[in-house]
């Protein structure tokens, strides 16, 4: 459901940033454009905001990275079925897995 490659990026007058590319898949079960767009209006509302997080955290997203995501401040596009997004790997912190 997730892939990502890193790369760098620069404008002028700016130090390359390393950014990380996100493409966020869909599964026969799972639209997640649809899921992307409820996610983003519900994240509105802070009591929601919790929960929300934890629906995107199954795509092995950071916290931090969900919460640009949701609230708007992450670009994004929609290709078929996929999103995708770029985000600078100074922001990111990968979630820990627990065994």
């Amino acid at each position: 459901m997730l892939s990502g490659t890193t790369h760098n990026t620069s404008s002028k007058g700016q130090m390359m940033k390393e950014k990380s590319k996100f493409n966020l898949q869909s599964t026969p079960m799972i639209h997640t454009p649809g899921i992307l767009k409820w996610a983003m209006n519900g994240y509105q509302f802070k009591k929601d905001r919790k929960k929300l997080r934890e629906v995107f955290k199954a795509y092995g997203l950071s916290n931090k990275c969900v919460h640009d995501l949701l609230s708007g401040k992450i670009p994004y596009e929609i290709v078929d079925e996929c999103v995708r997004f770029e985000y600078d790997k100074s922001g990111y912190e990968p979630v820990l897995v627990n065994n």
